[in-house]
């Protein structure tokens, strides 16, 4: 579901990235960019897939308002230069809430930052998430399906 805000600030991410592009023209990468699209959806739908799985646990523990709370709170610490924190910080920000996808990972191959050749093993990165995450979806999303049915859904 994408929204008008949404959309709006999808175009004006793209208006800035362009125009970056024309003002730092030895740093910016054409090629990073477009790695970096693809880079950051793939990072997308993996955290998506993550959080959906845990927004399932609603069948077994009702309402889970407190996961929307937490991703609220991922979502404000992406807006920090995450690269800073400690290593034993970066797997959480890779594995468990792949934030260094959409975020710290995309810009470094815009500028330059990681080598392209990085940017394919980053990629099956994000897909073994999204296939890892998708599977144990389906499979929460099975069970709950029974345990709704079972109780007269």
């Amino acid at each position: 579901h994408m929204d008008m805000w949404s959309f709006a600030r999808v175009f004006l991410s793209l208006i800035l990235i362009f125009i970056v592009a024309l003002s730092f023209p030895a740093q910016v990468s054409i090629v990073g960019i477009f790695l970096a699209i693809i880079l950051a959806t793939l990072g997308a739908v993996a955290f998506g897939t993550i959080v959906g799985t845990f927004f399932l646990s609603a069948f077994w523990i009702g309402e889970n308002a407190f996961i929307d709370r937490i991703v609220d709170g991922i979502d404000r610490w992406a807006r920090y230069p995450l690269d800073l924190f400690p290593k034993a910080f970066h797997y959480v920000f890779i594995f468990v809430f792949p934030i260094f996808f959409v975020t710290i990972w995309p810009v470094k191959l815009s500028f330059g930052g990681i080598a392209f050749s990085s940017a394919g093993w980053m990629m099956l990165g994000a897909l073994g998430l999204i296939i890892f995450w998708g599977v144990l979806f389906s499979l929460i999303l099975s069970r709950g399906l029974k345990k709704y049915e079972s109780g007269g859904g």
